[in-house]
């Protein structure tokens, strides 16, 4: 597990949120304020085209600046 930064169009839901790749749950949502935050996620689960919400909110996934980790494909705009 890793901790990425996480967007939204909207604010994120509450710490604790299960973080969910299609209907599997990678992660959990961390601190947040308004559409940015941090999760704690299995990046081992993510691929290029999946979905990834939590609580039913789309999630953009970026690898915060202090990262020494690769995200796979092309999930890292960040």
């Amino acid at each position: 597990k890793r901790f990425v930064r996480v967007s939204a169009q909207r604010n994120l839901p509450a710490t604790g949120v299960d973080v969910l790749a299609g209907e599997k749950t990678i992660g959990v949502l961390g601190s947040s304020m308004g559409e940015n935050g941090l999760a704690l996620i299995r990046i081992d689960k993510l691929a290029s085209g999946q979905e990834i919400t939590a609580d039913g909110v789309e999630l953009s996934v970026s690898s915060p600046s202090f990262a020494k980790f690769d995200l796979p494909g092309d999930l890292d705009a960040g």
